[in-house]
């Protein structure tokens, strides 16, 4: 095995000429271009596909352990089967031709069941009681789980946890386990967390920010995987109780991540009780998406334990908000989002949350301010502004 660039491939420090073998020394295959490390590094590498096929494969207990059913399409040229083992079902299609193929199964015995892709987590339409229709590339091949629609009007199956802190519902965050552990289940719900074919091995907590003149936070999480290299996400969070919050916890409960119950602090003062909300998804605040358009309005410092995050405008933000944000704020959470959540705002601009960071200019951030600021190009949206987070650890994140 070539495990490094280093001498001898990495796995001897004798004299190439004392090796009981000798090293390949092939273009194609020579060892400082191909090795463990390098292939490590690389999550598109040979090492890390089979390390997620692999993965999935024990995730899913039917491709192993499950009945297998064989479909009969009218193109040969593609392999398609069924296999089954309690409530898992899984649907796989393989093009055993070197040209692109099409498809259509009778999958009318689970019409209104959706299939939805394992590796990328996405979901496909709905099967109904028409022949379903796949195309495939040069043997291509796709692995489905069949499953209830999201748009179905069903109930959460999460059952919702209580967590209690001391004195301020932010106190969770000075000793996070409790959090941290109702987390890969809440993530696993949300539509733009990328890592659902995956499997969960920890979640942390590495940072979290305060949001300026607002009472909720931004919580930047580790998510680490067996197959996968790590990804960060941030999770903005409020505490909100009352009649707010039977209202998410009624028509938004993918949003709630837990109930909170306040303890006061062992000094409070005579007659103060404990308090009760849900720990939500700050996206649905009205308040959050203010105190965050205000913060680049005025480029205030989201303050954090290992980095700020700080508020950028640009000259066109007064071209979009005027000199005044307004008491009221028009707030309206869209449904239809995958990697990232939008808030629309007044009806005329979109405040974007990128769920997912990566260290570096966000490319959306740096293509958009140079059209707007330096080209002057007119015939898209302008930029009004950013937020940009840096951590003394890492590069700067968009």
């Amino acid at each position: 095995m070539q495990w490094s660039s280093d001498r001898n491939a990495g796995f001897s420090r004798a004299t190439p000429q004392g090796l009981y073998l000798p090293l390949i020394i092939d273009p194609e295959y020579h060892y400082e271009s191909l090795n463990v490390a390098a292939q490590l590094a690389n999550p598109s590498s040979l090492l890390w596909w089979m390390r997620r096929i692999i993965a999935l494969r024990k995730r899913f207990l039917a491709f192993g352990r499950g009945s297998i059913e064989f479909l009969h399409p009218k193109n040969r040229k593609v392999l398609v089967y069924l296999r089954r083992h309690g409530a898992e079902l899984l649907l796989v299609a393989a093009n055993l031709s070197r040209f692109p193929q099409a498809v259509r199964l009778d999958l009318s015995d689970h019409a209104g069941l959706a299939p939805v892709e394992l590796f990328g987590g996405t979901e496909f339409p709905v099967v109904g009681h028409e022949p379903y229709l796949l195309t495939l590339g040069p043997k291509a091949f796709y692995w489905f789980s069949l499953e209830r629609a999201s748009g179905a009007a069903v109930p959460s199956q999460r059952s919702l946890p209580t967590l209690r802190a001391s004195g301020a519902w932010t106190a969770i965050f000075d000793q996070p386990q409790d959090l941290v552990e109702v987390l890969p289940e809440y993530l696993a719900e949300q539509r733009w967390f990328s890592g659902k074919g995956r499997t969960i091995e920890r979640v942390s907590l590495d940072d979290v920010l305060a949001v300026p003149r607002h009472g909720s936070v931004v919580a930047i999480v580790l998510v680490e995987y067996q197959e996968a290299p790590p990804e960060l996400y941030q999770l903005p969070l409020a505490l909100v109780g009352g009649e707010r919050a039977r209202e998410l916890e009624r028509e938004h409960p993918r949003v709630v991540v837990a109930r909170l119950r306040v303890i006061p602090e062992t000094n409070h003062e005579p007659g103060e009780l404990e308090q009760e909300g849900l720990i939500v998804d700050a996206a649905h605040d009205p308040g959050f998406a203010r105190a965050v358009i205000e913060a680049i309005q005025r480029r205030r410092r989201f303050k954090g334990r290992h980095g700020d995050a700080d508020g950028l405008r640009t000259r066109a933000f007064e071209r979009v908000w005027g000199t005044k944000l307004g008491d009221e704020l028009p707030v309206t959470v869209g449904n239809a989002d995958q990697t990232n959540t939008s808030i629309v705002l007044r009806e005329r601009a979109i405040l974007k949350l990128y769920r997912r960071l990566r260290e570096g200019q966000n490319p959306d951030v740096e293509l958009g301010r140079f059209l707007t600021e330096k080209a002057a190009f007119d015939h898209t949206p302008p930029v009004a502004g950013h937020v940009s987070y840096g951590d003394r650890r890492r590069e700067p994140l968009d």
